[in-house]
């Protein structure tokens, strides 16, 4: 999986095979198909150092042996996705990442350590590029540029003013036809929001905190190390990306371009999640299968 990611994370920077898209090269057109590895990228990462950590098991405590190998391979794959213009991406795959490495029992002093280069690496680049200092600027006052980096945030929080608490009616958005970019998939919740209400809004967030409420319950559930990780790292993907889209779509982070999991537009992150859900059940079989044969 690792081999493969990178080598279609290589070919989605060749010009005559990658598409430009608004200037990020994210993207493999095959014919009609067009798919993102970077959203591959980060079930890869997953995989990977789960079965790494796994294995080094007895060696997570050391910075050298157990830490360090799979760092490396994990700023490789976040190197490239970078390249591709997707910082969004990068810094969720590095938040997994931690947050993997974490749950594998590395040591504390690590951990700050690892914590302190991301957010020395995430200022640098953001500072790197004029865009995302953009982004801050009109995150805290998006009417500093309303009709330039400040205009998708300004017609979100139209559509949660429009939709009120129990919306226009299905299908009656009129923010999703012009007004808002993208209505159909980094801001899917605020197009929601306007036909459904905030109600329906509330009741998704909710949704999403059972989702990973109930990733948490298989992890803790699971005999295999390999697969208490894996259960660990899907879960916390699906949440924290639905709380970076909501977040968008409020107002509350910066514009990022990350998909709403299962609900956004894009064929690629709807297998990703459909595949990762499927997994979470399968580890949650075999573990109900381990209890009765315990029993």
């Amino acid at each position: 999986m690792v081999f493969i990611t990178i080598a279609f994370l290589i070919l989605t920077l060749i010009p005559v095979i990658g598409v430009d898209v608004y200037g990020a090269r994210r993207w493999i057109k095959i014919g009609p198909l067009t798919f993102q590895p970077s959203e591959f990228a980060k079930l890869t990462a997953i995989f990977y150092l789960a079965a790494v950590l796994d294995n080094k098991k007895d060696d997570v405590q050391d910075f050298y042996k157990g830490v360090l190998p799979p760092l490396m391979l994990l700023v490789l794959i976040g190197i490239f996705v970078l390249l591709e213009n997707d910082f969004s991406t990068t810094m969720l795959i590095f938040f997994v990442g931690f947050i993997l490495f974490f749950l594998s029992g590395v040591r504390l002093i690590t951990l700050l350590m690892l914590t302190f280069a991301g957010v020395l690496g995430a200022v640098g680049m953001i500072f790197l590029a004029p865009y995302r200092i953009k982004r801050l600027e009109v995150l805290f006052n998006p009417w500093v540029d309303p009709f330039g980096s400040g205009w998708q945030s300004i017609q979100s929080m139209k559509c949660f003013s429009l939709g009120g608490l129990w919306g226009r009616g299905l299908g009656e958005s009129t923010q999703k036809y012009s007004a808002l970019p993208k209505g159909y998939n980094d801001y899917i919740f605020s197009v929601i929001v306007e036909e459904s209400g905030v109600v329906t809004g509330i009741l998704m967030i909710v949704m999403y905190f059972a989702i990973a409420l109930l990733g948490i319950n298989i992890a803790k559930r699971c005999k295999s190390r390999f697969s208490f990780l894996t259960a660990g790292g899907i879960s916390s993907l699906m949440f924290i990306q639905a709380v970076l889209n909501i977040g968008v779509a409020a107002g509350i982070f910066p514009s990022t371009g990350i998909p709403l999991p299962l609900v956004s537009a894009g064929g690629t992150s709807l297998i990703l999640f459909l595949f990762s859900v499927g997994v979470l059940i399968n580890i949650s079989n075999l573990s109900a299968r381990c209890d009765l044969n315990e029993d």
